[in-house]
């Protein structure tokens, strides 16, 4: 049987394509990888933070935001706005709740460093229309009558949230199954054009799958594609960046911390379930998911100390993932070939792949049906390509 899109990448980047596709009547494939890289979805805590992800984790003064980041901004609060409509037709196909909260975030700051830093994250922000608010002290507190007493104020930004992505995934598969759609677990060894369409070659299997186009979701992960020229694809780069995480257990914590935390050193997600997720570490170029429990000891420190109620409470899980970072920390979108819109990369959220699933599926099942789509300068496959007249003189 030939599809009209095999979609490599079975985490949210990749889901949330094929969902898009099927919606528009494709015969789409999901081929999930996970035994070759973890996915990176089930890890994350699901965040929806435009104002608190993006950008260095300290501004300077003087801080001027390159085009890419500009850009990268701009899609996020685009992704945001979809999220309310993605998730609300999400939920009525696969009949399942996605958690999905935007009662907004708050970040807080312990000294005046801190609070410097969230003045300078508010000027930026508010420069760009998003709606945050900076707070007093005695204001953070009656907001969230969990957080620490020894905090000096805070920043809250309205409509932000977060979802379970969790639930995501699993609303992803009902849904793209229940519209016809497959999902196969296999391995891609390597992606290449064959007569008007695309040929993927699976580790498992002597002979390949046929489709028309394919869509490269797959994460920390790089694939070998090829031209029926030999013409060399635009560059992905993509490295792992590991992230841990812990989940508390406390069904009674609603009041007390009633959204989304953000502060020095740690996060506080909670979950509808009754779990308050906390995190993240942040180690460049790991392969391997195993847990630092050191690691995940400080975590747990630091979000004893912004919420005291927290101290004593059961854990009920631990555990990491792989981040697909790019060189500027940006998603990579657009054809894998410069002239050639068969192959189309979808990948490289880094820590933003849950806030940006909406606006990149809805760009990739656009630019897989059309030849007159804009791709986003910024995210570009061929920013990272290396001009011909220094690859020779190089070589």
């Amino acid at each position: 049987m030939s599809f009209s899109t095999i979609v490599i990448g079975g985490g949210v980047a990749g889901l949330s394509a094929a969902w898009a596709l099927v919606r528009r009547g494709e015969r789409v494939l999901v081929l999930d990888g996970r035994s070759a890289a973890p996915r990176a979805s089930l890890a994350a805590a699901g965040m929806l933070a435009p104002s608190f992800e993006l950008g260095p984790d300290e501004i300077p003064p003087t801080a001027s935001v390159s085009p890419v980041e500009k850009a990268l901004g701009d899609f996020s609060r685009q992704s945001l706005a979809q999220w309310p409509e993605f998730a609300a037709e999400l939920e009525e196909v696969a009949d399942t709740s996605i958690d999905l909260q935007s009662g907004g975030i708050l970040g807080i700051a312990f000294d005046g460093r801190d609070l410097d830093q969230l003045r300078l994250r508010y000027r930026a922000m508010a420069d760009v229309g998003a709606k945050v608010e900076l707070l007093s002290a005695d204001e953070v507190r009656a907001a969230a009558p969990g957080i620490s007493p020894a905090i000096v104020g805070g920043l809250f930004a309205a409509g932000e949230g977060q979802v379970d992505p969790v639930r995501v995934i699993d609303a992803l598969t009902n849904a793209i199954t229940r519209f016809g759609g497959r999902i196969v677990t296999g391995i891609v060894t390597a992606v290449q054009h064959s007569g008007a369409g695309v040929e993927v070659m699976l580790a498992s299997e002597p002979a390949p799958v046929l489709a028309d186009r394919a869509i490269i979701a797959t994460g920390a992960r790089n694939l070998t594609l090829k031209s029926l020229r030999g013409e060399a694809a635009l560059p992905a780069p993509v490295r792992p960046v590991k992230g841990e995480a812990m989940a508390l257990s406390l069904s009674a914590l609603a009041g007390p911390l009633p959204f989304v935390v953000r502060a020095p050193g740690a996060y506080l997600c909670p979950k509808a379930d009754g779990r308050v997720v906390v995190g993240a570490t942040q180690l460049e170029d790991r392969h391997n998911i195993s847990v630092d429990q050191k690691a995940v000891d400080g975590l747990r420190a630091h979000a004893e100390k912004v919420a005291p109620c927290l101290e004593g409470i059961a854990e009920c899980g631990r555990w990491a993932g792989l981040r697909p970072g790019t060189p500027d920390n940006a998603p990579i979108l657009g054809p894998a070939f410069a002239h050639d819109r068969r192959i189309i990369y979808a990948l490289g959220g880094y820590r933003n792949g849950v806030l940006l699933a909406p606006a990149m599926a809805q760009l990739a099942a656009d630019g897989a049906n059309s030849s007159d789509i804009h791709w986003p300068e910024a995210f570009a496959p061929a920013r990272f390509a290396v001009p011909k007249t220094l690859a020779r003189a190089v070589g």
